[in-house]
């Protein structure tokens, strides 16, 4: 082990700027797909781009509009709203997500944390374990490789400048990791389980009001 890491921090310094920048764009890659899921930056993008919010609402001001296009601006306002308290911004499965959050007494933006794997059909959430184990896998594995990486960091700076400043090159090195660790951390496996358990609850009680109702 300690060849293999002896070899690798050689080629670090031997082969200079193009090793760089291939474990850099590496570890991009690793924190954009980890982003993407964690984050919803689509989300973020609508949040921060509010001016058809503002004409939406200005809209509502109109006399002359029709009943049905007062329905629609007050619908797409609504999903909005929503989206602030829930952290999902696909409008069937708010409505469906605000029903699981009030049954089961947690935060509104609960599931937010799942967003990327659910989907709503027929009143029930549908999650998808299939790309969550995929992206639970690949942030680990891009977890293993940033480590390793933020480390050689560390341990070329202490090299270079001496034993003694090794520590405080580790300490500064470690700040980003944990940043990125927590802002694109995907929940975990125990974590997933407890929700899956009571969505499978919820999903059954809404079969059986869909039951009841229809008969």
């Amino acid at each position: 082990m300690g060849t293999v890491v002896t070899e690798a921090f050689t080629w670090l310094k031997q082969d200079g700027a193009p090793a760089w920048l291939a474990l850099f764009i590496v570890m991009i890659v690793l924190v954009a797909h980890s982003w993407m899921v964690k984050a919803d930056p689509a989300g973020i993008i609508r949040s921060l781009l509010s001016i058809k919010k503002r004409r939406l609402e200005g809209m509502l001001t109109q006399e002359f509009l029709s009943p049905e296009t007062r329905t629609l601006v007050e619908r797409e306002l609504r999903q909005r709203s929503l989206y602030k308290l829930t952290g999902i911004f696909e409008h069937r499965l708010q409505d469906t997500a605000v029903l699981f959050n009030t049954r089961f007494n947690v935060r509104a933006d609960y599931l937010s944390k799942w967003r990327s794997w659910l989907s709503e059909h027929n009143g029930k959430i549908c999650f998808s374990r299939k790309w969550y184990r995929i992206s639970y896998w690949l942030f680990w594995a891009g977890a293993a490789i940033d480590t390793a990486l933020w480390g050689g960091i560390a341990f070329l700076i202490g090299w270079e400048l001496g034993v003694d400043r090794l520590w405080p090159a580790l300490v500064i090195c470690a700040i980003p990791w944990f940043l990125w660790l927590l802002f694109t951390m995907v929940p975990t496996r125990a974590m997933t389980c407890e929700m899956e358990a009571a969505l499978t609850k919820f999903n059954e009680e809404q079969a059986s009001l869909h039951e009841r109702k229809s008969g």
